[in-house]
């Protein structure tokens, strides 16, 4: 997961969105085979917050993924005790992803 993490972080930092996003994506599967606990949501936060921005510059405010992973990321945020305003930093506004999909 590590590794697939870093793979991912290094993608995006080249623009390589699309490379990015299934690096993460790998990450993502293999995290949801450990055990449930706070740990692992917090890694799966701060996947989520890392999968964001390459998926929307890839795929575009308005896919429905994009929404899906900012939803995740609030949910699991609401979790570990972040603010909103924390993953929005991070990730696609809200009022993006509506304004888009209109």
């Amino acid at each position: 997961i590590e590794y697939l993490t870093l793979a991912g972080q290094q993608a995006a930092q080249r623009s390589a969105n699309e490379e990015a996003v299934i690096q993460l994506r790998r990450a993502l599967e293999l995290l949801t085979q450990l055990p449930a606990s706070p740990q692992r949501d917090a890694r799966e936060l701060s996947l989520q917050l890392a999968i964001g921005a390459p998926l929307m510059r890839s795929k575009g405010w308005a896919d429905p993924e994009v929404g899906r992973s900012r939803a995740r990321a609030l949910e699991l945020a609401a979790a570990v005790r972040l603010e909103e305003e924390q993953v929005d930093s991070s990730t696609v506004a809200p009022w993006r992803v509506r304004l888009a999909s209109a």
